[in-house]
């Protein structure tokens, strides 16, 4: 069953290895055929499925990352590997019933991840995660041990949990102005340049004090790595959205509304990952510099529109509240000692003049670590 599910990864990769894979199968006790099997059809090959070679002095290494993806983790037993192995065989097939949109949304996740961790080594490391569960990586020695070691760090629990960040604002003009007395770094480029360019903590908070803007601080979340989260910032509000007759033994027939609730607010959810610099293998900053990260996030907006139509019944009046949504859906990458921005749709229900538009600064940084140092406290 073993030698199955390692083949169920490489023999789409090379196509060679059929005949071995072959020949596996029947040692371990399939039954003989007197007609030799057909050959197995031609396998189309990309980069990643070519046997690793070197180039200048980086070779391509295949990593089986499935047992971090959300539709296999848990779903089988794990073999135990040897001490410092980066290698981890899931014995269970796929849940065919699993989220296909979350698995590629760790996907990306661990692409965006991996990608930053190769700019805090200053390396031409190339990545690439496949819909297979293949994570491809092309890279000397030090940056292939550096991947093995962050995996190990990952499966093991061994990285710290992750603390997530993020300011909501709301700001009603041409936010390029705004910015640049607060973020002179940012240059002509304005807010087009704050998505690349990442922004220290001090201009951050000074900005969020100063700056004429409405502002939302969403609650911290600690969770671990590839864990989602989620944080709310607003109000629960009921409404009657119907009447039905209940009907009581010796007292007759009642009418009772049936209550439902809906959420007026802002609300933060995704999933991250994070960990990883020149100091310790666990992820965290023991080297004393910023900890790389990825995040997966929605960000929304709900407002309640008012006042709430009503409709009249022979029971009673229905309330038909209507909700305003604003939402951004991304995936960043960057340093724990740095926010990113991102953001600027229009505020749901503002005047289209107005040009009211919501942003968010966002980042994560494992526990305890301090922003600016990016040391333990």
């Amino acid at each position: 069953m073993n030698i199955v599910l390692a083949s169920s990864l490489l023999v789409p990769l090379i196509a060679s290895f059929a005949p071995v894979a072959r020949a596996a199968l029947v040692a371990q006790g399939a039954p003989p055929s007197a007609t030799p099997p057909p050959a197995p059809a031609p396998i189309a090959t990309d980069d990643e499925s070519r046997p690793p070679r070197v180039r200048d002095g980086r070779s391509i290494v295949i990593y089986d990352v499935r047992d971090l993806l959300p539709s296999f983790r848990g779903s089988g037993e794990r073999r135990a590997e040897p001490a410092g192995s980066p290698t981890l065989l899931v014995a269970a097939s796929r849940d065919a019933t699993a989220d296909a949109a979350a698995d590629a949304e760790c996907r990306t996740l661990l692409h965006a991840y991996f990608t930053v961790v190769a700019a805090k080594l200053a390396s031409k490391m190339e990545v690439a995660v496949k819909e297979s569960g293949a994570l491809v990586v092309r890279g000397n020695e030090t940056e292939q041990a550096r991947v093995e070691e962050l995996l190990l760090a990952l499966r093991t629990r061994r990285t710290p949990p992750l603390s997530i960040e993020a300011h909501a604002f709301e700001f009603e003009g041409a936010l390029d102005e705004a910015l640049l007395p607060y973020f002179p770094e940012l240059g002509t480029g304005g807010v087009a340049s704050a998505a690349a360019v990442p922004l220290d903590d001090a201009h951050v908070n000074r900005f969020l004090e100063g700056a004429a803007l409405d502002r939302s601080t969403l609650p911290k979340v600690i969770v671990r790595p590839l864990e989602r989260f989620e944080a709310r910032s607003g109000d629960e509000l009921s409404y009657v959205a119907n009447f039905e007759q209940v009907a009581i033994e010796g007292v007759g027939t009642i009418i009772d509304p049936v209550i439902k609730t809906l959420f007026e607010g802002i609300s933060f959810d995704g999933i991250a990952i994070g960990g990883g610099d020149d100091g310790g293998d666990d992820g965290s900053a023991a080297g004393g510099g910023a900890v790389p990260y990825a995040l997966n996030f929605t960000f929304r907006s709900s407002v309640l529109k008012r006042p709430i139509a009503t409709i009249a019944s022979p029971l009673g009046a229905i309330q038909l509240p209507e909700l305003l949504h604003a939402e951004v859906k991304a995936t960043v990458a960057g340093f724990s000692d740095r926010w990113l921005l991102v953001g600027g749709i229009p505020t749901p229900g503002a005047d289209a003049k107005a040009k009211r538009a919501l942003y968010l600064f966002v980042r994560a940084l494992p526990s305890g670590v301090t922003p600016a140092a990016g040391a333990r406290r």
